[in-house]
């Protein structure tokens, strides 16, 4: 609200001022003349040298636990929908919000920062700094935090950070850990009632070719024989272990005999790499490791619930 057309004449020496007009609304101050400002609610009167304005606005109330909050330059202040406490609460606890209102933390929090290296811990009842302390820097790249008995240190040496080949395990170089092809190998290899009937032509392959130049050395062979219970096996031969096919390179002639797989036992049998002498360059390297039975077909064991599993133990050679 303006009240203009309260002036004085002179130049210096302002006088008081007697007579009001209508209210203009605005608020342009300029020498000598008295500007009144207001808005809704506030009026202005006048008596003689005295002037008298009379806000009869009232500062809103709000819900208990409220708080005044600013809504914005040119909007008047309105409460909080959200409640606060109005005691100051235990020593140690903050304000947090409950989703409806804030309140003070059921747990406590220190007051004080803690010793240099130190982290925020909860203690099972409140938050506390923890006894050991933590860098506070990243060490370099590839060291992992590890304890030494009292703080957590980065390690001296480093660790790879992708998982690696397929099979790779964690070796040491004698300065850092790296990711790297194991010395041993296993496969497994579980064959069902039609695969088993089917070896004698068509071959299963146990570990694939591994490169130009390389060589699998089978170390060990484990066969399980499962009976159903049901019927055996007929006809048949001698589980044996190649290189590439039924024709290929003999790595074991018998990893199971026949008479053991027409039986009606389930059964073990375990065999070492037989010596193998004079054999073709050609016939090894880069060559496949498969399964097969000689002599014959399999049949029988109408139910097919007999099975075989194998496991080999290998490594690669390349000399």
């Amino acid at each position: 609200m303006s009240q203009a057309g309260i002036t004085n004449a002179a130049n210096s020496n302002p006088q008081i001022p007697t007579s009001f007009v209508t209210d203009l609304g605005t608020a342009t101050p300029s020498a000598n003349i008295l500007n009144v400002l207001g808005g809704t609610g506030i009026t202005t009167s006048a008596l003689g040298n005295v002037v008298t304005i009379t806000n009869t606005s009232s500062i809103p109330t709000g819900a208990s636990g409220t708080v005044l909050q600013g809504q914005g330059i040119g909007v008047n202040p309105a409460f909080s929908t959200a409640t606060y406490p109005s005691t100051a609460g235990t020593s140690g606890k903050v304000l947090q919000s409950n989703g409806t209102n804030f309140v003070e933390s059921t747990p406590t929090y220190p007051s004080a920062s803690g010793d240099s290296g130190k982290v925020l811990i909860s203690d099972g009842t409140n938050n506390v700094y923890s006894t050991p302390t933590y860098p506070n820097s990243a060490a370099t790249t590839g060291q992992i935090l590890r304890a030494d008995g009292t703080n957590w240190v980065g390690t001296t040496a480093t660790y790879p950070n992708t998982a690696g080949t397929t099979g790779n395990l964690l070796t040491s170089d004698g300065t850092n850990w790296t990711s790297a092809n194991p010395t041993i190998y296993s496969a497994t290899l579980n064959l069902t009632n039609a695969q088993i009937k089917s070896l004698f032509t068509t071959p299963i392959t146990i570990v694939a070719a591994k490169g130009a130049g390389t060589v699998i050395t089978v170390i060990s062979v484990m066969v399980k024989f499962i009976y159903g219970g049901t019927n055996a096996f007929t006809g048949g031969g001698n589980l044996n272990i190649r290189y590439t096919n039924t024709t290929g390179q003999s790595i074991n002639a018998s990893i199971m005999t026949s008479a053991l797989i027409l039986g009606t036992a389930s059964v073990y049998s375990q065999s070492l790499n037989t010596a193998i002498s004079g054999a073709a360059i050609a016939n090894m390297e880069n060559r496949l490791v498969c399964i097969h039975n000689a002599t014959a077909a399999f049949a029988g064991n109408a139910a097919n619930n007999n099975f075989i599993n194998v496991k080999i133990l290998y490594y690669i050679t390349q000399i």
